[in-house]
């Protein structure tokens, strides 16, 4: 994959991209607790309403202004993106981590299969991880 260089001449690299059912960051230390970490959805059927998702994401090498997106895809990017959040994301160090955290609600999964959440930022997705939305497997009668 080509780098697209800032204005600045900084490329942002994204550390971390993790799915999970809460973020909580601490107003005092600043530190971030993530909690029920996914990878996957079961549902009875589809279209399926997820509640929350939440999203934590950490990046560095970053200098001035930048919105970063962060976004649920089919996994072929044939749609519009199911669910889109924007953040604005200010560095004065390219040396800093920047932690993130992003929390969708009511989430509408249009059906089983293969998705992806991307941390976007220039037009560009500089990490992404996949998620399979799947049916549950209905127990037999009598069990």
């Amino acid at each position: 994959m080509d780098e697209k260089v800032t204005d600045n001449g900084y490329v942002p690299i994204a550390l971390a991209l993790v799915t999970c059912d809460y973020i909580h960051r601490d107003n005092t230390t600043g530190k971030y607790t993530i909690v029920g970490t996914f990878n996957s959805l079961i549902s009875r059927a589809y279209p399926s309403v997820v509640e929350s998702i939440a999203v934590y994401s950490a990046v560095t090498e970053a200098i001035g202004e930048y919105e970063v997106v962060i976004r649920i895809v089919d996994v072929n990017e044939e749609k519009e993106p199911i669910a889109s959040l924007k953040l604005n994301l200010t560095s004065g160090d390219p040396r800093e981590v920047h932690e993130l955290g992003a929390v969708f609600q009511n989430v509408s999964i249009p059906e089983s299969g293969e998705y992806r959440i991307q941390f976007v930022t220039n037009n560009e997705v500089l990490l992404e991880r996949k998620f399979l939305a799947s049916l549950a497997e209905e127990e037999p009668e009598g069990e």
